[in-house]
């Protein structure tokens, strides 16, 4: 997924929804589940479900932005965490790690995720439909 012009030369481009993410030694990050496809699935309501995101930015020129990534779950905002993009040279990639939460649910929903530069308008960055289901993989057959 890449978003084009989030603001003046600042481009999304990779948004991963996992458990867990961190940075490591030498520039690496560890990324553990990993949530695919657009769906999340719980057993049953109430739910409790732990979430973080690895964010990469991609830069064009040096930047220096003010900005904010919201978390909303059925148009509700859980929390806003104010943040400083600042691309030390003139290309390459800057990464944001959204620390581990917990998300309390009580029924089905859907879960996004938007970013705002510079007090500009928001950008929807990802968004996750919450919903009831098995949870296993299925079987094979036999």
């Amino acid at each position: 997924m890449r978003i084009e012009n989030l603001a003046d030369g600042l481009h999304l481009n990779t948004f991963l929804l996992c458990e867990d993410a961190r940075e490591e030694v030498n520039s690496k990050y560890t990324v553990t589940g990993l949530f695919a496809g657009d769906e999340i699935k719980v057993a049953a309501f109430p739910a409790s479900i732990r979430l973080a995101a690895f964010v990469d930015f991609i830069f064009e020129k040096r930047i220096s932005a003010k900005s904010k990534l919201r978390v909303s779950f059925n148009g509700e905002p859980l929390f806003t965490a104010e943040v400083e993009l600042a691309a030390p040279a003139d290309h390459g990639h800057m990464v944001l790690l959204l620390p581990s939460f917990n998300l309390p649910a009580a029924m089905p929903g859907q879960i996004m995720f938007e970013v705002q530069v510079d007090d500009g308008e928001w950008h929807s960055i990802d968004r996750r439909n919450l919903t009831q289901g098995d949870i296993y993989p299925p079987k094979p057959a036999s």
